[in-house]
């Protein structure tokens, strides 16, 4: 029965990324795409990368980082990005804003940047059950409002119990069949025009997370699921990416 689980987890999560990460809606093959804060995964149709480390692999899932020449790479701040107004037609920004300080200064700048994009989060039911520590926030998404809560310095005791329990109910092979079938129970997956509604609840004493050096050393599990990607990633984008002339100078903001 394991077997036939993991089978069907590892089928559905296959799909699932295709629907998030490659099969992205409401990109015409002419839009100009920004992506940020992608890590070592970028979105194949970025044509502009923004990323705050591009060289410290400390926030990086494997440490490294896939070098397309096709690409223009940017090192920026997602809460001050180095870009005009509406200058791009489309931005990605996957899985980036429940770690940073200020999430409603980062949708601000996408949304200023940006004529529309896709933005998606964890829900905070995962960071319950099986918490990621460089996670600021727990998020929500009611009444069309991407919510953002701050977490707490000092975890109460329901939330240490719901840990305590989240890790024996999380890493069962039937929940994670059911959350890798419906990833829309795990993920927020928002997609946005003009403008989003948001809403931030910051707390008087809030987690605070410090990245560790041993974050450097990467597993061998970890090394070959980046080089598996980077074959993926250069294999859908010579298929299907066109390369644009862009003038980035047209595109950043004048510095004074």
């Amino acid at each position: 029965m394991s077997i036939i689980f993991k089978v069907l987890i590892f089928w559905y999560s296959l799909t699932s990324f295709f629907k998030r990460k490659i099969l992205v809606k409401n990109i015409g093959k002419d839009d100009l795409v920004l992506d940020v804060g992608s890590g070592d995964k970028p979105f194949w149709r970025a044509d502009v990368i923004v990323d705050k480390y591009l060289q410290d692999d400390q926030q990086r899932h494997s440490g490294a980082v896939v070098n397309d020449k096709r690409k223009i790479f940017i090192e920026g701040d997602v809460e001050r990005l180095p870009f005009k107004d509406k200058v791009f037609d489309f931005v990605f920004c996957s899985h980036l804003l429940e770690h940073v300080e200020n999430p409603d200064m980062a949708i601000a700048e996408l949304v200023r940047v940006a004529k529309r994009g896709y933005i998606e989060v964890p829900y905070a039911i995962v960071d319950l059950l099986m918490p990621f520590p460089p996670h600021l926030w727990f998020c929500f998404y009611k009444k069309d409002t991407l919510i953002f809560h701050q977490k707490e310095k000092e975890k109460n005791i329901l939330i240490h119990d719901t840990e305590r329990f989240g890790k024996i109910f999380y890493n069962s092979s039937l929940v994670q069949y059911l959350f890798a079938k419906d990833y829309k129970s795990i993920f927020i997956t928002l997609y946005w025009r003009n403008n989003l509604k948001y809403s931030v609840t910051r707390v008087k004493n809030p987690y605070r997370y410090i990245y560790k050096e041993e974050l450097h050393e990467k597993t061998l599990f970890i090394k070959i699921s980046f080089v598996l990607y980077k074959i993926f990633y250069f294999f859908i984008t010579g298929l299907l990416y066109k390369k644009k002339k862009i003038d980035i100078d047209k595109l950043l903001l004048i510095k004074e």
